[in-house]
């Protein structure tokens, strides 16, 4: 619990006779074993547990045959003015832009809830109070806790495919979660459980939960975090 409100503020006998059978298969032997620790070293290196962050605005395809491309590009324009600086501020990482949406990673997975949620409030906003000339969308976004590899600034694996089908089954507007997220915010963020749903990719349903709101004062512990920083000593 601690570590997490933190992260808002700142901040052996069956050794030896593998070791026989492997000398004993000779040179096919020594190469899995030497592609064995590379992978080893591999993942070690650049496996991660982090919680990824899918979004992307509603129908944006559609709306395409139907609005001019200015128009599109004011839309996208908007969606990356709101959601990037938030990202930002909760200490998330752009991992790559997908046109309509956007990849993200977070350390803490508080921090990407908080974030998905504030994204999701402004974009209301913006819809509320947009001037005239401005087209109005709706954004969805997807969440999962788990190992990832980080390679060459994009991240991989099965924790990374969840998310983005989180993503997609959501409704607009909503922050849609995996149950590794939910058992990491459950304390600090009202989530609503939306019962076990079908993946595509994965041969069981998954438990999926729906972000609703914040149960903890972001902008206190934000602004504590801050004052902190500028308190402490300078090298």
């Amino acid at each position: 619990r601690a570590s997490l409100l933190e992260a808002l503020k700142g901040g052996d006998s069956q050794t030896a006779p593998a070791k026989a059978e492997v000398k004993s298969a000779g040179a096919r032997g020594d190469s899995m074993l030497e592609r064995a620790k590379r992978d080893f070293q591999f993942r070690r290196e650049h496996a991660q547990r982090l919680t990824v962050f899918f979004a992307d605005v509603v129908g944006f395809t559609r709306r395409g045959d139907s609005v001019d491309a200015m128009t599109m590009m004011k839309v996208v324009r908007a969606l990356y003015q709101i959601t990037l600086p938030v990202i930002s501020a909760m200490k998330g990482t752009l991992v790559k832009k997908t046109g309509d949406g956007l990849l993200a990673v977070f350390k803490h997975p508080l921090n990407a809830a908080i974030a998905a949620l504030q994204i999701q409030k402004k974009i209301d906003e913006f819809n509320q109070f947009k001037l005239q000339d401005q087209e109005g969308f709706n954004v969805r976004v997807g969440l999962n806790t788990g190992d990832v590899i980080r390679s060459e600034e994009d991240v991989f694996g099965d924790t990374v495919n969840v998310a983005s089908r989180m993503e997609t089954s959501a409704s607009p507007g909503e922050v849609r979660l995996t149950q590794a997220t939910y058992d990491e915010i459950r304390e600090f963020v009202r989530c609503t459980h939306l019962g076990n749903i079908e993946v595509k990719g994965k041969s069981e349903p998954i438990s999926a939960y729906s972000a609703e709101e914040s149960l903890i004062d972001v902008d206190r512990l934000v602004a504590e975090g801050q004052a902190g920083a500028e308190r402490a000593p300078t090298a």
